[in-house]
């Protein structure tokens, strides 16, 4: 079964690796590799450097908790106080990508050429790809509303759907990614952010989040 499967593993970097099954063909890039974020960043921004259009309540909820960060205060970061998954795209900024990604040893799956059937919310979704030209293009829906979108506290509601565009560089030596984002709950119309990762050699090393039981409550 043709599958993309990606890795969450580690502050610094991600892995990705490209499975196709036997009989696939084989012309389109090879993603598979490690990769570091290229540039280390709080708050998403749309590809043309803004504050992405938040409706009034989430801008005021973004302010607010934005504020408390560089404070010092994260107190209302579940990622920070109860070692919830950071969700999408925010691992992402968080210096990851496998799809198996280094933060906890999470994992995601993203299948090719599937139809999409959101069975549940979760924190990751469910996601399905096609390759377009050489980019693959990979939508998913089905999020919960228990993760914020970077580590500024952008909100979102469970009816978040991201569209992400994945190419090389003609050297392969850079991942370079396109996010639409769209919530009609949080934001007035979609957006794009982007981002780009280096390949890195060598392997993911473990990250684990260890909780205490009782330490930290609902």
């Amino acid at each position: 079964m043709s599958q993309l499967q990606r890795h969450v593993i580690g502050r610094l970097s991600l892995s990705v690796c490209l499975a196709l099954g036997a009989g696939a063909a084989q012309a389109h890039p090879d993603f598979t590799g490690v990769w570091k974020i290229t540039s280390d960043q709080a708050a998403l921004t749309t590809t043309s450097g803004q504050i992405p259009p938040l409706l009034p309540d989430a801008l005021r909820a973004y302010l607010a908790t934005k504020a408390k960060r560089e404070a010092g205060d994260l107190s209302w970061d579940g990622v920070s106080t109860k070692c919830k998954p950071p969700g999408e795209p925010r691992i992402l900024l968080e210096q990851k990508l496998f799809y198996s990604y280094q933060w906890n040893r999470l994992d995601r799956f993203v299948y090719i050429d599937k139809p999409l059937n959101v069975i549940a919310p979760t924190y990751f979704s469910t996601s399905v790809a096609k390759w377009d030209g050489d980019t693959l293009v990979i939508d998913s829906e089905g999020y919960n509303a228990k993760t914020y979108l970077d580590r500024d506290g952008m909100p979102h509601s469970d009816q978040l759907k991201l569209t992400e565009r994945l190419s090389l560089s003609p050297d392969g030596n850079t991942l370079h990614e396109r996010i639409r984002v769209e919530d009609p709950e949080t934001f007035s119309r979609p957006w794009d952010t982007e981002l780009s990762f280096a390949r890195q050699p060598g392997h993911i090393e473990e990250d684990v989040c260890e909780v205490r039981t009782g330490l930290f409550k609902e």
